[in-house]
């Protein structure tokens, strides 16, 4: 089976607590640091009706909003980076798109009986990092997505391929896809646009293969 995934596999635990939380906690430091300082350059633009420190108040707005979007963007960014993909050689078999980071808030996959979750899977990151110290090598990576147990839980399959583009750092597939795991979801298919990084582990292989879909 050939795994499409981060180039880099090693510490995955590590690289997820400074993709995401890590991430997070910087981006919402830095807009609170510039709501402060906006709120203060403001006051003294109002106090002396100067032209300049209104402007110098308007750009400060403007970066806090900006470092908003930031944080979102970061965060859809790393979600990409812990999305996988898997195949066979045979061109009949599916393709099928992997959420790594809802596969590790499962602890049936890691040998536990049961497994809860309170709220946002995606938010739980002490338990998904935990987790993903038993895979904490490129090779546990790939025998882990390769796993049924593992595809059924956290697999959409590309059913079909609408089109796919490039950009300097990413390909994107447009495409429609359907969920395995039919329990969880009241929406189990649909359509998006999937964004693969140039320098992801057999991205070409991925390519390839999808472009035989269209």
């Amino acid at each position: 089976m050939t795994v499409c995934r981060m180039d880099d596999a090693d510490n995955i635990s590590g690289q997820l607590l400074s993709r995401k939380p890590g991430a997070f906690v910087k981006g919402i430091v830095l807009t609170a640091v510039l709501f402060f300082i906006a709120l203060i350059v403001s006051g003294f633009a109002a106090m002396e009706e100067s032209t300049g420190m209104k402007l110098a108040a308007a750009g400060l707005w403007i970066l806090f909003v900006l470092s908003f979007v930031n944080i979102y963007l970061s965060q859809k960014r790393a979600d990409r980076y812990f999305t996988a993909y898997v195949f066979n050689d045979d061109i009949n078999s599916a393709v099928v798109a992997e959420d790594i980071l809802r596969a590790c808030t499962n602890q049936t996959l890691f040998g536990a009986e049961y497994s809860v979750t309170f709220g946002r899977e995606h938010n739980n990151w002490g338990r998904i990092a935990s987790n993903m110290k038993y895979i904490d090598t490129s090779s546990k990576v790939d025998e882990f997505l390769a796993r049924r147990d593992v595809i059924n839980y956290c697999g959409s399959v590309i059913e079909e391929v609408h089109g796919i583009s490039e950009t300097g750092k990413e390909y994107r597939v447009k495409a429609r896809l359907r969920r395995l795991d039919t329990r969880h979801f009241i929406i189990n298919n649909y359509t998006g646009t999937l964004r693969i990084p140039k320098n992801f582990y057999n991205a070409t292989a991925l390519i390839d293969r999808l472009e035989m879909m269209r």
